[in-house]
């Protein structure tokens, strides 16, 4: 036998066991004891030994012990001969006698040794190899008829081949381990394998597997080749699963090692196994004395297992090797079980005196301790954490204490702990928790300081009645402390900006200051808490209010605190107040700013808010595809069902992305998944009921979207905030009288929404000025549409900018100005293609068939553009292709006509055209910063 690519540094060990094949080939009988460690690879050279064997004439019998079947009589026997139809019958009827009859009645010894005969007696013409794997394992019929066949292999055909665990642990001897030590056998004992061994076995695997470092696979497995073989398969599977610390480590962070491990523990036995779990439960620092007093083994016994852990190379000086090797351990481990260690973990180190953390792992790990001293141990942790920052420890041992604590006041006390902290991270089963939360909060279990903010981390998961509920129970003549009185405005002014719908919230000013209700009627000591002035500044804002140094000062706001899970209505305040100004570019770096702040503190909670306002933004900038990976992504962090009204706004921004993106199918499906009724009675509520109302338009269900942007219009009437850059549901309702064929109506709302966007550049009044054209005649549409197409640019929106420069073509077409229309649409297309707004795509496709062939046509010089034209030479490019005259293009510089002249005559040289005609459609792109009122 020669040693295969699994078999490596076992050349002597293979060439010893081939011997014992020779041996009984010659009709000498012989035996072989592999000796080896768990995982070492006993049954791998076992399994090489009777492929040889097999292939050279021999019949071949295999059988495997395990600890668990010890019980079962002839058990190993029987695996051996269940393929042997007469001696495998034989067997099976003596192994019934020998099981119903006590062995006085039936003696064993006769029948084994019959057994064994007639075994014998079937070598003369085949030669025969009996593989017993684990025999340490075996019953003790088996063994002892393992015994007997011992004595008799001299002058027979027959090789037995044992494997055998070498072990720190004592053992009682075996009727075998005595015709051992008088019989003349070969032993092999198989060693760890060397550095060398290790590269070899890697290189073997294929060249992932090679490109392990072999130091390191040695010291992450001591040796042991069946977790060598398993980190060769993780790094063949490219796995980097999370190690215990999180994050991926390489070589031992994968599932097979983990698997390879516990293939190890099984081999080496119970109290092996039962020392690995309780080093890994306890942790490694604690002495075996220790170690022992939990699992309730003797010393000596751990201390074996403890030496045969170490030999199988998942220990080394009685510590893991690596901590996924304690992670894998762990998985192994029933809850029950693991609780019940976990408790007793506690116990014992409380009572030596061990660290606070080290008691708390085990704590949360386990079962409440019988006196109760267990849920205040971790009240006192949380609180020390929540001071320290580490928010998801202190949440952790708060909900832990509340589900093991019986004390109505204790649980009382968790829950407080909570409310502070349960909002920044996600948590597992939030929506009963927070159910949780407003129960004790309308019970009256929490003083004025917790439930105020209570009240807050109630609203951010839209549970606003119960806030509203439990605060309007509050006392009406206000709270002594400031800080009450603070935190009670800005649940007051979350209420109002968010939840204006939710009925009975007017009830909260009296609560809210002590009485001092609103704006200059708080206190001055209320009024400068800054989140009190962020709610002020997006009040403002909604109530079409705000001015430069408004927005200025959301800016600061959101730059000048840092954000925790206390103050984050500052920042959700000043982020709202830049987005409903269309300062997009301002909110956009905030949102990043928070995100780096949430990554650094690990404030997860965060991230589904954040993202959610991202995917607008991206919405707003005509950036469809980020706008619905970002809405997708927050809704991931914050399903509908755990955060109620408030993922209604990623579900809207979603839906818009998914209609103008033209996927109506996934717009549907999304606009399926359910939403609490609130929904309808808060701010995110108009943006979804607005998304909503553009995918019926689009999917020409008109009335019914048109219905949905009046509804939106008359809440944004009676909650004061009616503002278009909240949602633009005039423009939208105008759009679908338009399709109707009712321009009057349209006419009277494109005006309204016109007069009230203000001379100033904004997507919003960019997107009315196009509709406006549709009011018109034709004849006069081409003048608003380059107005449309102009303010567009400024607010750089490619969709909108293309669903504009469509429209512009349209007008030319029916002008019968086929170049300038031409011009338009390519642009158009090229901005939609880019965007992947496909229904501008289509409608383009049905108008200009070739479009695609005349984009690629015209824009080839496109990136050169920039570089070639001057400044000045671009204005003017960009106003002369959209079909403006020289004299139009002179006024809007405030240039000379000659000047325009001059420049057009240079443009024409450097793009090598000969006309206004020929110039690049994609030099549209390129907009004339014209002077406007601020």
């Amino acid at each position: 036998m020669t040693a295969g690519p699994q078999l490596v540094e076992r050349d002597e060990e293979t060439r010893t066991l081939s011997h014992v094949l020779a041996e009984a080939r010659r009709g000498s009988g012989a035996a072989g004891l592999v000796l080896g460690a768990a995982g070492s690879g006993k049954s791998a050279l076992v399994h090489a030994l009777c492929e040889e064997a097999s292939a050279t004439g021999f019949t071949v019998l295999k059988a495997v012990a395990s600890e668990a079947e010890q019980g079962n009589a002839l058990g190993v026997a029987d695996q051996l001969f269940r393929y042997c139809p007469t001696v495998g019958a034989e067997l099976r009827r003596q192994t019934a006698l020998l099981t119903a009859h006590d062995s006085d009645s039936h003696p064993a010894v006769p029948v084994l040794q019959q057994i064994t005969q007639d075994l014998l007696d079937r070598t003369p013409a085949q030669p025969l190899l009996i593989c017993v794997d684990d025999v340490h394992f075996a019953d003790e019929l088996s063994v002892r008829w393992l015994a007997f066949l011992l004595r008799r292999l001299s002058g027979s055909g027959v090789a037995l081949i044992l494997t055998e665990q070498t072990t720190g642990q004592q053992r009682s001897t075996s009727p075998l381990d005595t015709v051992l030590r008088a019989t003349d056998y070969q032993r092999v004992l198989l060693a760890p394998l060397s550095e060398a061994g290790v590269a070899r076995l890697l290189a073997s695997r294929g060249p992932r597997a090679a490109r392990l470092d072999p130091r390191r696979v040695l010291a992450l497995s001591g040796g042991n080749p069946l977790l060598v073989h398993a980190l060769a398969t993780d790094a063949q599977l490219g796995d980097d699963s999370p190690s215990a610390d999180g994050e991926a480590d390489g070589p031992g962070s994968g599932y097979a090692y983990s698997g390879a491990v516990m293939s190890c523990l099984h081999q080496a036995g119970r109290d092996a196994t039962a020392v690995a779990r309780g080093r890994a439960v306890l942790g490694e620092d604690l002495g075996d004395d220790l170690l022992a007093e939990v699992l309730r083994l003797p010393a000596d016994t751990v201390r074996g297992a403890v030496r045969d852990l170490e030999n199988a190379g998942l220990l080394s000086k009685g510590r893991f090797r690596h901590p996924a090797l304690r992670t894998a351990v762990l998985r192994s481990l029933r809850a029950t079980d693991s609780g019940q260690l976990h408790q007793r973990a506690a116990q014992l180190l409380h009572g030596h005196g061990a660290g606070d953390r080290q008691v708390v792992d085990h704590l949360l790990a386990g079962d409440a301790p019988d006196d109760g001293w267990g849920a205040a141990f971790l009240c006192e942790a949380a609180r020390k954490a929540a001071q320290t920052g580490a928010g998801d420890f202190a949440r952790i041992c708060a909900e832990h204490a509340y589900d093991m604590s019986a004390d109505r006041a204790q649980r009382g006390t968790a829950l407080t702990l909570l409310a502070g902290i349960a909002w920044q991270l996600p948590t597992a089963g939030g929506a009963g928790h927070f159910t949780r939360l407003a129960e004790a909060f309308a019970s009256d279990r929490l003083d004025g300081q917790a439930s105020a903010t209570a009240a807050k981390y109630l609203l951010r998961t839209g549970l606003a009645e119960a806030a509203g509920k439990g605060l309007a129970a509050l006392p009406s003549t206000g709270f002594p402390d400031l800080h009450t009185a603070a935190e009670l405005r800005t649940v007051q002014a979350q209420l109002a900006l968010s939840y204006p719908g939710i009925p009975g919230t007017d009830r909260l000013s009296a609560a809210a200051g002590g009485g001092h209700q609103g704006g200059r009627g708080l206190s001055l000591s209320v009024r400068a808490d800054p989140t009190v002035q962020a709610a002020g500044l997006l009040t403002q804002v909604l109530r079409g209010r705000a001015d430069a140094f408004t927005l200025r000062g959301a800016e600061q706001v959101l730059y000048s605190t840092r954000v925790t899970q206390d103050t984050w209505e500052q920042a959700d305040f000043a982020l709202l107040s830049l987005l409903y100004s269309e300062r997009l570019a301002e909110t956009e770096r905030g949102i990043r700013h928070l995100l780096d702040q949430a990554a650094t503190v690990g404030a997860e909670g965060w991230r589904s808010p954040l993202l959610a306002l991202r995917a607008e933004v991206a919405l707003r900038t005509g950036r469809l595809r980020a706008a619905e990976r970002y809405a997708q992504e927050s809704l991931a962090h914050c399903p509908t069902q755990g955060h109620g009204v408030t993922a209604a706004m990623a579900l809207a921004t979603l839906v818009m992305a998914q209609t103008a993106l033209g996927s109506f199918d996934a717009a549907a499906d999304t606009l399926s998944r359910p939403v609490p009724p609130e929904v309808y009675q808060t701010r995110y509520g108009l943006h979804y009921v607005y998304a909503r109302g553009e995918y019926r338009l689009a999917t020409q269900h008109t009335s019914a979207a048109l219905e949905d942007f009046l509804i939106c219009g008359d809440l944004m009437a009676e909650w004061d905030m009616d503002r278009s850059s909240l949602v633009p549901w005039r423009t939208s309702a105008a759009k679908a009288h338009l399709r109707e064929g009712r321009q009057r109506r349209a006419k009277v709302l494109i005006d309204t929404e016109l007069r009230r966007s203000g001379p100033a550049a904004s997507r919003g009044r960019g997107v009315a000025l196009r509709v406006s054209a549709g009011t018109t005649e034709l004849r006069n549409r081409p003048s608003v549409l380059r107005q449309a197409v102009d303010e567009l640019q400024h607010v750089d929106n490619p969709v909108e900018l293309a669903q504009a420069l469509l429209d512009l073509g349209q007008t030319f077409r029916g002008l019968g100005d086929h170049k300038r229309s031409r011009v338009m649409m390519i642009r158009a297309s090229h901005l939609a293609l880019e965007s992947g707004a496909t229904p501008i795509t289509r409608a383009l496709t049905d108008l200009v068939p070739d479009h695609g062939t005349a984009l690629t046509a015209r824009s080839g010089g496109v990136t050169s553009v920039p570089d070639v034209l001057s400044d000045a030479e671009r204005r003017v490019a960009s106003l002369a292709v959209m079909g403006h005259t020289n004299r139009e293009i002179a006024k809007d510089l405030f240039i000379t006509v000659s000047t325009v002249e001059q420049h057009l005559t240079r443009v024409y040289r450097k793009l090598n055209v000969s006309r206004r005609s020929d110039l690049p459609a994609a030099l549209i792109a390129y907009r004339a910063p014209v002077a406007r009122t601020a």
